[in-house]
Protein backbone atom coordinates (compact mmCIF):
# COMPACT_ATOMS: atom_id res chain seq x y z
CA UNK A 1 0.00 0.00 0.00
CA UNK A 2 1.37 3.47 -0.80
CA UNK A 3 2.08 5.47 1.88
CA UNK A 4 0.15 8.76 2.67
CA UNK A 5 1.78 12.32 3.19
CA UNK A 6 1.32 13.48 7.01
CA UNK A 7 2.53 17.17 7.10
CA UNK A 8 3.22 19.35 10.10
CA UNK A 9 4.35 22.29 10.01
CA UNK A 10 5.95 23.96 13.10
CA UNK A 11 6.66 27.60 14.66
CA UNK A 12 6.51 28.48 10.79
CA UNK A 13 5.55 31.84 9.68
CA UNK A 14 4.88 32.74 6.31
CA UNK A 15 3.15 36.44 4.79
CA UNK A 16 0.12 35.30 2.24
CA UNK A 17 -0.83 37.81 -0.47
CA UNK A 18 -4.12 36.02 -1.30
CA UNK A 19 -6.03 38.11 0.72
CA UNK A 20 -7.68 41.77 -0.20
CA UNK A 21 -6.86 44.95 0.88
CA UNK A 22 -9.74 45.45 2.76
CA UNK A 23 -9.07 42.38 5.29
CA UNK A 24 -5.10 43.21 5.65
CA UNK A 25 -5.46 44.85 8.63
CA UNK A 26 -7.05 41.45 9.79
CA UNK A 27 -3.32 40.06 9.07
CA UNK A 28 -1.38 42.17 10.36
CA UNK A 29 1.13 41.79 13.41
CA UNK A 30 1.41 44.33 15.48
CA UNK A 31 5.40 46.08 14.73
CA UNK A 32 6.47 46.44 18.13
CA UNK A 33 4.78 43.69 20.70
CA UNK A 34 4.97 43.88 24.35
CA UNK A 35 7.12 40.87 25.07
CA UNK A 36 7.35 40.09 29.01
CA UNK A 37 9.35 36.97 28.89
CA UNK A 38 11.59 34.67 26.50
CA UNK A 39 10.15 31.92 25.04
CA UNK A 40 13.32 29.74 25.94
CA UNK A 41 12.13 25.84 24.60
CA UNK A 42 9.45 23.96 23.82
CA UNK A 43 8.65 20.26 24.31
CA UNK A 44 6.09 18.51 22.24
CA UNK A 45 4.25 15.25 23.15
CA UNK A 46 1.77 15.04 20.04
CA UNK A 47 -0.68 12.89 18.84
CA UNK A 48 -2.33 13.11 15.12
CA UNK A 49 -5.06 10.91 14.00
CA UNK A 50 -5.81 10.58 9.72
CA UNK A 51 -9.44 9.38 10.61
CA UNK A 52 -9.77 13.24 11.50
CA UNK A 53 -8.10 16.97 11.82
CA UNK A 54 -7.39 16.51 15.29
CA UNK A 55 -4.58 17.76 17.19
CA UNK A 56 -4.11 16.38 20.89
CA UNK A 57 -1.00 17.45 22.43
CA UNK A 58 1.01 18.72 25.87
CA UNK A 59 3.49 20.83 25.60
CA UNK A 60 6.34 21.85 28.19
CA UNK A 61 7.28 25.47 27.99
CA UNK A 62 10.37 26.82 29.78
CA UNK A 63 10.00 30.92 29.80
CA UNK A 64 12.12 33.91 31.65
CA UNK A 65 11.28 37.13 32.54
CA UNK A 66 12.22 40.04 30.95
CA UNK A 67 11.12 42.32 33.55
CA UNK A 68 10.42 42.17 37.70
CA UNK A 69 7.62 40.87 39.25
CA UNK A 70 6.13 38.96 36.52
CA UNK A 71 2.69 37.36 37.60
CA UNK A 72 0.69 36.53 34.36
CA UNK A 73 1.88 35.54 30.76
CA UNK A 74 -0.30 36.07 27.41
CA UNK A 75 -0.44 32.89 24.78
CA UNK A 76 -2.33 32.99 22.10
CA UNK A 77 -5.09 30.34 21.43
CA UNK A 78 -8.31 30.04 19.50
CA UNK A 79 -10.50 27.41 18.27
CA UNK A 80 -8.93 24.89 20.77
CA UNK A 81 -9.90 23.22 23.98
CA UNK A 82 -7.57 23.81 26.72
CA UNK A 83 -7.75 20.70 29.05
CA UNK A 84 -5.31 21.82 32.03
CA UNK A 85 -2.09 24.40 32.67
CA UNK A 86 0.41 23.19 34.94
CA UNK A 87 3.10 24.29 37.55
CA UNK A 88 5.62 21.54 38.85
CA UNK A 89 2.54 19.39 38.43
CA UNK A 90 -0.46 21.79 40.09
CA UNK A 91 -2.56 23.74 38.15
CA UNK A 92 -3.14 27.48 37.79
CA UNK A 93 -5.96 29.51 37.09
CA UNK A 94 -6.22 31.16 33.39
CA UNK A 95 -8.86 32.57 31.20
CA UNK A 96 -9.78 33.37 27.25
CA UNK A 97 -10.04 36.42 26.10
CA UNK A 98 -11.16 36.62 22.34
CA UNK A 99 -7.41 35.21 21.17
CA UNK A 100 -5.39 35.46 24.26
CA UNK A 101 -4.85 32.80 26.89
CA UNK A 102 -3.84 34.37 30.05
CA UNK A 103 -1.80 32.41 32.28
CA UNK A 104 -1.14 33.43 36.08
CA UNK A 105 1.57 32.56 37.15
CA UNK A 106 2.21 30.63 40.86
CA UNK A 107 4.74 32.43 42.11
CA UNK A 108 5.85 36.27 41.00
CA UNK A 109 8.81 35.55 38.54
CA UNK A 110 11.48 38.22 38.77
CA UNK A 111 13.88 39.28 35.99
CA UNK A 112 15.98 36.82 34.83
CA UNK A 113 14.45 33.55 36.44
CA UNK A 114 12.78 30.81 34.41
CA UNK A 115 9.78 28.19 34.77
CA UNK A 116 8.46 25.46 33.13
CA UNK A 117 4.72 25.46 32.10
CA UNK A 118 3.08 22.77 30.75
CA UNK A 119 -0.05 22.87 28.78
CA UNK A 120 -2.85 20.13 27.75
CA UNK A 121 -4.96 20.58 24.69
CA UNK A 122 -7.06 19.53 22.18
CA UNK A 123 -7.89 21.57 18.48
CA UNK A 124 -9.62 20.67 15.36
CA UNK A 125 -9.72 23.83 14.02
CA UNK A 126 -10.79 24.40 10.46
CA UNK A 127 -8.34 26.95 9.93
CA UNK A 128 -5.37 25.65 11.37
CA UNK A 129 -5.43 22.08 10.76
CA UNK A 130 -6.35 21.12 6.91
CA UNK A 131 -7.22 17.98 5.71
CA UNK A 132 -7.83 16.18 2.40
CA UNK A 133 -10.44 13.78 1.23
CA UNK A 134 -7.06 11.14 1.07
CA UNK A 135 -6.81 11.66 5.05
CA UNK A 136 -3.40 14.21 4.64
CA UNK A 137 -3.62 16.85 7.06
CA UNK A 138 -0.98 19.67 7.59
CA UNK A 139 -1.06 22.91 9.79
CA UNK A 140 -1.69 26.02 7.86
CA UNK A 141 0.74 28.61 7.07
CA UNK A 142 -2.04 31.59 6.88
CA UNK A 143 -0.93 34.30 9.29
CA UNK A 144 -2.03 34.13 12.62
CA UNK A 145 -3.08 30.13 12.08
CA UNK A 146 -0.24 29.26 14.54
CA UNK A 147 -2.35 29.28 17.59
CA UNK A 148 -5.20 27.54 15.97
CA UNK A 149 -3.61 24.78 17.26
CA UNK A 150 -1.01 25.10 19.06
CA UNK A 151 -1.06 27.47 22.29
CA UNK A 152 2.22 29.91 21.96
CA UNK A 153 2.37 33.71 21.71
CA UNK A 154 1.60 33.75 17.81
CA UNK A 155 4.06 36.82 16.73
CA UNK A 156 7.36 36.97 14.49
CA UNK A 157 9.32 38.05 16.83
CA UNK A 158 8.84 35.70 19.57
CA UNK A 159 11.27 32.18 18.59
CA UNK A 160 12.20 29.55 19.77
CA UNK A 161 13.95 25.78 19.80
CA UNK A 162 11.98 22.78 20.49
CA UNK A 163 11.96 19.09 20.61
CA UNK A 164 8.83 16.96 20.16
CA UNK A 165 7.68 13.77 20.40
CA UNK A 166 5.03 12.78 17.77
CA UNK A 167 2.29 9.95 17.48
CA UNK A 168 1.28 9.26 13.80
CA UNK A 169 -0.45 6.58 12.17
CA UNK A 170 2.30 3.93 11.13
CA UNK A 171 1.14 3.84 7.65
CA UNK A 172 1.91 7.78 7.25
CA UNK A 173 4.61 10.04 7.04
CA UNK A 174 5.55 13.43 7.82
CA UNK A 175 7.18 16.85 7.73
CA UNK A 176 8.29 18.72 10.80
CA UNK A 177 11.02 21.82 11.79
CA UNK A 178 14.35 20.58 12.92
CA UNK A 179 15.83 17.01 12.26
CA UNK A 180 14.96 13.68 12.69
CA UNK A 181 16.19 12.02 15.76
CA UNK A 182 14.34 9.01 16.31
CA UNK A 183 11.96 6.60 14.45
CA UNK A 184 10.10 3.56 16.58
CA UNK A 185 7.28 1.53 15.49
CA UNK A 186 5.32 1.13 18.63
CA UNK A 187 1.98 -1.30 17.31
CA UNK A 188 0.86 -2.74 14.45
CA UNK A 189 -0.61 0.98 13.59
CA UNK A 190 1.26 3.05 15.38
CA UNK A 191 4.61 5.10 15.17
CA UNK A 192 6.56 7.99 17.32
CA UNK A 193 8.49 9.95 15.37
CA UNK A 194 11.04 12.66 17.88
CA UNK A 195 12.36 15.80 15.80
CA UNK A 196 14.82 18.33 17.40
CA UNK A 197 15.40 21.99 16.29
CA UNK A 198 18.52 24.09 18.15
CA UNK A 199 17.84 26.54 15.73
CA UNK A 200 15.03 29.23 17.05
CA UNK A 201 12.40 29.35 14.82
CA UNK A 202 9.27 31.88 15.18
Amino acid sequence: MKKGLLTLIVLVFTSSWAFSQQNAAEWQYVSYPELPFVLDHIHLDLTLESSEPLIEGVGSYFITSRKPGLTEVVFNSADMDIQSITFEGNETEYRISSDSLIIQLPDTLQRGNTIEMVISWKSSSSYGIIQDVYGNMWTSLNPKARHHWLPVPDHPEVATTMDASINIPADREMVFNGTLVGDELVSTDKKVLEWSSEIPAS
